[in-house]
């Protein structure tokens, strides 16, 4: 629940989020033509950004932009996002190239 996620080129990127009580740390693309997920979670390819939900995701360049989120994945309703603990960080991942970088 709670990713980031952006349409580019026939292609919906997915970014982290949540599920139960865990913060994903993951990255995945839904081909729309071929009706196919690829996961691209690629941890050792560059700088891969830590889990989180609420990602602010944008594409530029050939380049999925993510900046910030929240690390909790607890509590319920408006209250439980404090501005002290949500990221306030960038990164970018290149699709051609498949390498986060910050």
């Amino acid at each position: 629940l709670d990713p980031g996620s952006v349409v580019y080129n026939d292609r919906m990127y997915i970014f982290s989020g949540f599920h139960g009580s865990d913060t994903l740390q993951d990255l995945f693309a839904y081909d729309f033509t071929s009706g196919e997920w690829e996961d691209l979670s690629i941890p050792s390819a560059g700088n891969f950004p830590p889990g989180r939900r609420h990602a602010m995701m944008e594409v530029y360049d050939g380049k999925l932009l993510v900046f910030g989120g929240n690390p909790s994945h607890t509590g319920s309703g408006p209250g439980y996002f404090f501005p002290e603990q949500n990221y306030r960080d960038f990164h970018q991942f290149d699709i051609e190239q498949r390498v986060w970088s910050v």
